[in-house]
């Protein structure tokens, strides 16, 4: 029996994520009966991996004053993460640990979607940013950094007197 035989071309591929590839179409073809068989529940061996590293989603906005990155950081502590701007690149670094509390041997999760691990991210700032005046503030899980830009130099022209040597 050949792979063509198994998978069915004339059927649009069930998974997005997983292209054109008719091998992933059929994977998720075969997860589908598994988890219609066992509940929505497959074992963890069978699930899609998830991601393990915490990665801040951020805007970096530009007016004619000011550079402002805005992250998000929900349920990270002032003290866990690590701003700084070397060579006009603002970089930042964090960790988000993982919560212990009392009297949890013996309990499972039903779920568990929360991420925890460490993160880096690094914005590259223009020739015009002011680093010396940056500053960072965070309320309720959103942290935004503010670089105001230097002073634009003056368009006026000045013209230089030539002396003889």
């Amino acid at each position: 029996m050949s792979i063509r035989e198994l998978v069915h071309f004339d059927r649009p591929c069930l998974s997005v994520r997983r292209g054109v590839n008719p091998l992933f179409s059929l994977q998720d073809e075969i997860n589908q009966l598994f988890s219609g068989f066992l509940g929505n529940d497959l074992p963890a061996a069978w699930r899609p991996a998830e991601p393990t590293m915490v990665t801040p989603l951020m805007d970096v906005r530009e007016t004619e004053k000011e550079i402002t990155v805005t992250a998000e950081i929900p349920g990270l502590k002032i003290e866990d993460m690590d701003i700084s701007i070397t060579h006009n690149y603002l970089t930042l670094k964090g960790e988000k640990r993982e919560e212990k509390t009392e009297g949890e041997e013996g309990s499972s999760y039903y779920r568990r979607e929360r991420s925890y691990g460490a993160f880096q991210r690094a914005v590259a700032l223009p020739d015009t940013a002011d680093t010396e005046k940056a500053k960072a503030e965070i309320r309720d899980g959103v942290l935004t950094v503010t670089v105001p830009k230097k002073q634009a130099a003056s368009g006026k022209t000045r013209k230089l007197e030539v002396k003889a040597a």
